[in-house]
């Protein structure tokens, strides 16, 4: 009985071996198959990425040059006292220049109509059509005739706070990061 018992235990410690021999190969092979699914998914997903900071970096360059062609526009919008600015200053008494204004209307919408319009965050859009929209219903709507040219300074700070928005839409389009210095030189 004893040699019974024996040869039993010996059987099952032998199947419990084989049986653990056999788990051990299984639990490997799905730990195996677990690591190349998840690297093989890890190299699909930073692909993606790639592609995907690809995409980012190609939109960003974009909405710079959009940001830069918007900004060349804005040369005529100056309050320097420049010959060819939309506001300038005769003897002290702010006037306001037809053909520059107009002008300036068709650049911007030109701009938009083209493809750097797509890349300008809509943000920026909205300051840029305020100043737009003032500039056609305060100015030109207003002053067709070349002899009644002159405006109210009530007009100029107007002109000067949208223009300064437009102008720092802009500069977020780009990441500005000097915003306060920014200001100040818009306002001069």
């Amino acid at each position: 009985m004893v040699d019974v018992i024996i040869g039993t235990i010996g059987g099952t410690v032998v199947i419990i071996g084989i049986a653990a021999y056999l788990g051990r190969q299984l639990n490997q092979n799905f730990l195996k198959k677990d690591l190349e699914d998840f690297k093989s998914k890890i190299q699909r997903d930073l692909t993606v990425y790639s592609r995907s900071d690809a995409y980012i970096r190609e939109l960003a360059i974009r909405q710079l040059d959009a940001a830069q062609e918007m900004w060349l526009i804005f040369e005529n919008t100056s309050l320097n006292g420049r010959k060819n600015s939309i506001i300038q200053s005769l003897h002290d008494a702010p006037y306001f220049d037809y053909s520059t204004a107009n002008q300036f209307i068709g650049s911007l919408d030109s701009t938009f109509s083209r493809k750097a319009g797509l890349y300008i965050s809509k943000p920026t859009r909205i300051k840029l059509f305020e100043f737009r929209d003032f500039i056609s219903n305060e100015l030109l709507e207003k002053y067709k005739d070349p002899k009644d040219k002159f405006v109210t300074e009530e007009q100029v700070a107007n002109y000067k706070k949208l223009r300064t928005a437009a102008c720092l839409a802009i500069r977020n389009e780009i990441g500005g990061e000097n915003i306060t210095i920014a200001r100040e030189e818009y306002i001069r």
